[in-house]
């Protein structure tokens, strides 16, 4: 979004926090590749990889499981997110992830989540489990995102993917001139939607392409799209950045968690 939005950082490095959460004994995880499990009760749910060295999570981090990280970590981001506007993109210090600027249930993904923050959680996450979680790497995150629909030229030829995706459909209020071709069929929802909704690709994993961009573990960059993102440039190899202080209320994250270290 820095090429798109071309705005500067407002928020910065949130502070540090005493991550503590109480102790969790690991379930299980499946040897092989497709395989699905969760390590605790507020933990997300991971897909095994083919290979089975590395999991992700089967859907995006949501509001609910970064709550559970916030009230154990004594509070989680901070305030000043960068929401939609009739004038575009627009720093609103308000907005936080618990109020983005429009409605969310716990199934929703989190937003207005730095790439420090993220990176706070996925700690909070490995002390809580014993186990190492951390941000997707973009070779990982690419190769997971391979066959998740995305696309829509501009004859149509692609429509049969879009009911999968949540993606900007056409003009809105926040787009008032559209940004070229979109197709005819609506998504449903004009901002974030529960986790999954839209079904998962070949890997089990949902919302790859849509929904909300996610940040790697590159500083700044992030993947995927999102419910604003145009339909001619939602697929797997959507890529962008922006200061990794930044929160956004179109960018949250999902996480990996490395089962066997190289």
């Amino acid at each position: 979004m820095t090429s798109s939005h071309g705005f500067a950082s407002v928020v910065g490095v949130c502070a540090a926090v005493v991550l503590t959460a109480p102790a969790a004994a690991p379930q299980e995880v499946p040897p092989t590749g497709g395989g699905v499990f969760r390590e605790c009760d507020a933990c997300p749910e991971m897909v095994v990889m083919p290979g089975g060295q590395l999991a992700l999570g089967r859907y995006e981090v949501t509001v609910g499981e970064y709550e559970a990280f916030a009230s154990a970590a004594g509070g989680g981001a901070g305030g000043g997110c960068y929401v939609a506007t009739s004038a575009g993109w627009q720093p609103d210090e308000p907005a936080t992830w618990r109020s983005p600027g429009f409605s969310q249930s716990d199934r929703h993904p989190v937003v207005c989540v730095s790439w420090h923050d993220a990176q706070q959680y996925a700690t909070w996450l490995s002390r809580t489990t014993g186990a190492t979680y951390r941000l997707p790497g973009e070779g990982e995150w690419g190769q997971a995102a391979r066959g998740s629909g995305g696309g829509c030229d501009v004859n149509g030829a692609d429509a049969d993917l879009m009911p999968y995706l949540n993606r900007r459909i056409g003009g809105s209020w926040a787009y008032p001139d559209g940004d070229g071709p979109s197709c005819a069929s609506s998504d449903g929802s004009l901002f974030t939607a529960s986790v999954g909704s839209y079904g998962s690709n070949r890997l089990g994993l949902a919302d790859m392409v849509g929904n909300v961009w996610e940040w790697m573990d590159v500083h700044g960059v992030f993947r995927g799209g999102s419910w604003g993102t145009g339909a001619k440039d939602l697929h797997p190899d959507a890529h962008n950045a922006h200061p990794p202080g930044d929160r956004l209320s179109n960018v949250g994250f999902r996480v990996a968690r490395t089962l066997i270290e190289p």
